[in-house]
């Protein structure tokens, strides 16, 4: 896998074993790429979910029609619930631990953070678009929204999506 960077763009090219080469252009939907490298991996998230692509993309579909909205995620000890935040209408979709197949968390602390839902749906596009088999959300107070998603059993990619602060 090769991935570069060049005016707001990631590329990647994924030359796989049998001979066929892919290329993608992801715009970029977090922060700019300069700050990236500020991030620290050592970063203890309070809070791990591991789930299968295919259940991501299904919140980014239930929420398209929200992406003006606010996007508020809430965990606790096994569950995670994902809602909108809407004056008129309430969503909500909500994983369980052992009741959701290809879904598991760990979770130190009860957290509740807002996202704009316009940029968390970008995630949902490229999961779409690029042959994704799970994603690790990592999840902490006042830190950015870690999604780590695999490709394969040898490549990865990450992003970033900054929480709204609030005060």
């Amino acid at each position: 896998m090769i991935i570069g960077y060049n005016d707001d763009f990631f590329y990647f090219r994924i030359v796989k074993k049998n001979g066929s080469v892919s290329n993608f252009r992801i715009p970029e939907i977090y922060t700019d790429f300069k700050e990236k490298n500020t991030i620290s991996n050592s970063i203890d998230y309070q809070c791990e979910i591991l789930l299968q692509s295919n259940i991501l993309l299904d919140i980014c579909n239930e929420f398209k029609a929200f992406k003006e909205e606010t996007l508020i995620i809430q965990t606790d000890r096994t569950s995670v619930a994902f809602k909108i935040k809407d004056p008129l209408v309430y969503a909500e979709t909500i994983l369980e631990n052992k009741k959701t197949n290809d879904f598991y968390i760990s979770n130190k602390n009860n957290l509740n953070l807002e996202f704009k839902v316009k940029y968390f749906l970008n995630i949902g596009t490229i999961v779409k678009k690029i042959n994704i088999n799970e994603c690790l959300l990592q999840i902490g107070q006042n830190l950015p929204l870690s999604l780590v998603f695999s490709i394969s059993s040898e490549s990865s990619f990450q992003f970033y999506l900054a929480p709204l602060l609030t005060n």
